[in-house]
């Protein structure tokens, strides 16, 4: 039997999680994380001058990038209209009202300024797409053979390291968990098992493949993870 889906008014996200992960990939108020901004120039630069496999993979961790940052900064300028400095600013706002992304919830004992559930999901599922496409690049650039590109490639790919642990390392702090774990039977409550494939590497039954990650909010499912299961 899987899990009650979070209601209109459960599905919010505190912003004393938030807050501190949102500010890592926008501009403002505080600046976004260097290793982020650094490489959204540099592949949109290398994206038009290097070709064959790795122009492409080059291309494809751009457009993602884009994507995954470009989700998270549309949410930062719904809430702040044209002061971005009003980021994470407490405000009076109606209870129960769905058509703004923050609102204020009782939370713990306390009022407490919140960002809906599906603005979370969707960065969510960005944040891993683009490491997944990250993961691809690193082995490429770790194969070498890039001539006089090597080591700008390995700063680059260093400090986006750097950026993509903050991200990881906000997300760890709040009492959410990643719900698909390589190797581990899954929860049907939590996991969709899309099918099962021959496998070597784990064991029969677990998951092998991770298609989609997924997230639980203090045990509530927020986004559904897809997996493939080894035969």
């Amino acid at each position: 039997m899987r899990p009650e889906k979070l209601t209109d008014r459960d599905l919010y996200v505190p912003m004393a999680f938030w807050g501190e992960v949102i500010k890592l990939v926008t501009p403002q108020p505080a600046g976004m994380e260097p290793g982020f901004a650094r490489a959204q120039t540099t592949f949109q630069q290398y994206s038009a001058t290097i070709q064959g496999d790795l122009g492409e993979t080059v291309r494809n961790c751009h457009k993602v990038l884009d994507r995954f940052l470009e989700d998270a900064q549309k949410i930062v300028e719904e809430e702040s209209g044209e002061h971005p400095g009003r980021l994470g600013r407490i405000r009076e706002m109606p209870y129960g009202e769905r058509t703004l992304p923050y609102q204020v919830f009782e939370y713990k004992g306390g009022d407490v300024s919140s960002l809906h559930g599906k603005s979370v999901s969707r960065v969510l599922i960005q944040f891993e797409r683009f490491l997944s496409v990250l993961h691809f690049l690193e082995e490429k650039v770790k194969a070498g053979g890039l001539g006089p590109l090597q080591g700008s490639f390995n700063n680059m790919l260093f400090l986006l390291d750097q950026a993509c642990d903050a991200m990881q390392n906000g997300i760890a702090r709040a009492p959410m968990r990643p719900t698909a774990v390589l190797g581990e039977v899954p929860d049907p409550d939590f996991v969709l098992a899309q099918e099962r494939v021959p496998d070597d590497k784990y064991p029969s039954g677990t998951v092998c493949k991770i298609l989609q990650q997924g997230y639980a909010w203090e045990e509530k499912e927020l986004v559904e993870a897809v997996v493939l299961i080894a035969e």
